[in-house]
């Protein structure tokens, strides 16, 4: 964490200027990966939420949605990546983390809560995943959520169809898939990146510059 530590203050300066745009501050972000402590970053704000610098497999993240506050009270046990169910996805994306992290598989913190499991991708221990976990789980402000999904990480549409479903008030959702239809909600925002529809799935959803997405104008307008 120590690199993301210095890029977080380095961007201090511009995030106050950007944050003075804010209307609302004090909002969580619950995140299936980093896109979360990216938002919090470029404003220069506090974590208001345990789930930065992390990923969830997709059915495992629509899991933890559906009952947040029971995971949320549960203990983090640390295991191999052999021992998670999706061992093989993690070992298709071996390459990925050594050469962006410089991690093999058996450095990456991973943690099973109750029957999900959660991959701490940018912490270097257990004690500072499961200490950063439990301190930024008491700062969500449940009155005032994002909650953030993408198709990524074995996604299906059925996962989807759940995370529509889900009562939040503040709903993203990044896609490459132009058939998934635009919701007739009005608590969930589809974000359809165009760049990735030959991959098959959204690649990087935290690149702003490339998202038809104003940011400051969307956190102004949270329920």
């Amino acid at each position: 964490m120590k690199k993301a530590r210095l890029k977080r203050k380095m961007k201090i300066i511009p995030g106050y200027f950007k944050r003075l745009r804010l209307k609302e501050k004090n909002f969580s972000i619950i995140s299936n990966n980093c896109w979360g402590g990216m938002v919090y970053d470029n404003f220069a704000l506090p974590y208001l939420s345990p789930t930065i610098g992390l990923f969830f497999m997709s059915n495992d993240y629509i899991k933890f949605l559906k009952n947040i506050k029971y995971y949320l009270g549960g203990e983090l046990k640390q295991i191999s990546w052999k021992d998670t169910p999706f061992k093989e996805f993690l070992y298709s994306n071996k390459e990925q983390y050594k050469r962006s992290l410089d991690k093999n598989l058996d450095d990456l913190i991973i943690c099973q809560l109750y029957d999900i499991y959660i991959v701490f991708l940018h912490y270097d221990s257990f004690d500072e995943a499961s200490h950063k976990w439990y301190r930024r789980s008491k700062r969500i402000n449940f009155d005032n959520m994002i909650v953030k999904f993408n198709d990524q990480n074995e996604y299906s549409k059925d996962d989807f169809v759940a995370f529509e479903k889900l009562p939040y008030k503040n709903k993203i959702f990044y896609t490459a898939d132009n058939s998934i239809p635009f919701s007739t909600s009005k608590n969930i925002l589809i974000m359809y990146l165009s760049q990735y529809k030959n991959a098959g799935h959204v690649l990087d959803d935290m690149k702003l510059s490339e998202q038809d997405f104003n940011l400051t104008k969307f956190l102004n307008s949270l329920q």
